[in-house]
């Protein structure tokens, strides 16, 4: 019988301490991202009376909405904050930031991956078409029956200039397949 009452003790512990930590998270939370909410209004406020984005409208080349960019940058830091804060009391800070590290690097593994798989087929494709020499530079071609001069090889991508003037650039790897009247 001590054996099973030290054991219902011990559970009743570990779910007493559990309820504990886990409602201080909840109101941790809670009451970080209420900050959040407010801190972000009031930057935006404070920017809006001195007149930052007037200013920069004012200034012209492209307009970027600073106050409410630097607004929800401060809102996002706190929540982001809060959050932290939040995971520091259950005790498990550690594991779920090595968890987004990892998932970041993964993701940005997958992204230099989709852009570098373009890169290769068109570096491939233009080294084949400058071992081949049949194009190069000032050479006079049609493209999909469109007329043009050849301005530019590079490894990855084609220069053409029409008869109209415009210039094309067109990816080696689409060159390479497509069919060139000279």
């Amino acid at each position: 019988m001590a054996i099973e009452e030290e054991f219902f003790e011990n559970l009743a512990t570990w779910f007493s301490d559990a309820y504990t930590k886990f409602t201080i998270a909840f109101v941790i939370l809670l009451i970080g991202f209420v900050i959040g909410k407010l801190a972000g209004k009031l930057v935006a406020k404070v920017l809006r009376k001195a007149g930052i984005d007037t200013m920069l409208k004012k200034k012209g080349k492209g307009y970027i909405p600073v106050e409410q960019l630097l607004a929800s940058a401060v809102s996002f830091l706190l929540y982001f904050l809060s959050i932290l804060m939040a995971l520091n009391q259950l005790q498990i800070t550690l594991l779920v930031l090595q968890l987004l590290l990892a998932t970041a690097v993964l993701v940005i593994l997958i992204l230099i991956l989709f852009v570098l798989k373009d890169f290769v087929y068109n570096a491939a494709a233009g080294m084949q078409l400058w071992k081949r020499k049949s194009l190069r530079t000032g050479k006079r071609v049609a493209i999909m029956g469109v007329p043009g001069t050849i301005m530019q090889i590079n490894l990855v991508e084609t220069k053409i200039r029409t008869k109209a003037g415009d210039l094309l650039y067109i990816p080696n790897e689409v060159l390479r397949k497509m069919r060139v009247e000279k």
